[in-house]
């Protein structure tokens, strides 16, 4: 099954708070404000499923392995998008309280790749949003940030040596710094 079917009651799960009416926390990054997965929320459901504590489903194009995150009533993640060219890498918002799409632009269009291993995809690093900006990041093909509204801002992208494991992200509000894989790590 794709990726972006897995996903889909996972996005309903995180809005049946927005479907009694009233706004929930926002949850900026991976694990959330804070980074340690802990939400101040009160009388989320436990169970979901079809016509039950879910207020909207949507598709999601390609295959995408990020946690979605929520700010400003907006739902962010990311998905990779195999075309002709190589893969698409992409970032989405929709609108937390009606699914509705609401931006839809391409990070990174990097040749030569496929969308090949069936547990994973070049979409797996969490976006994060800090006030109007989106910043998103794929691994050794490249960082970018958007503003809210979906409008390109920059990108960079940085020298790795590897692909292995043990590069590691750490944010602040003000930076984004990554680390390389010592010589001493091994996959």
């Amino acid at each position: 099954m794709m990726k972006s079917a897995r996903l889909l009651p996972l996005l309903g799960l995180i809005f049946a708070a927005w479907s009694a009416g009233a706004r929930a926390e926002d949850w900026p990054q991976f694990r959330g404000l804070g980074g340690q997965g802990h939400s101040t929320e009160k009388n989320l459901p436990f169970e979901w499923g079809e016509g039950r504590n879910v207020a909207w489903r949507t598709p999601v194009p390609g295959r995408g392995w990020s946690s979605p995150v929520v700010a400003g009533g907006r739902v962010w993640l990311t998905t990779a998008v195999d075309n002709s060219g190589g893969v698409s890498m992409q970032v989405l918002a929709f609108n937390a309280a009606t699914g509705e799409e609401v931006v839809h632009v391409e990070a990174f269009l990097v040749g030569g790749l496929y969308l090949r291993n069936t547990k994973n995809s070049h979409a797996s690093p969490t976006p994060i949003v800090e006030g109007d900006r989106v910043f998103v990041h794929f691994g050794a093909d490249g960082t970018s940030a958007f503003s809210a509204e979906g409008e390109f801002l920059w990108e960079t992208k940085l020298a790795y040596e590897s692909r292995t494991i043990g590069s590691s992200r750490i944010t602040s509000p003000r930076s984004c710094v990554f680390g390389k894989p010592s010589k001493s790590a091994k996959p």
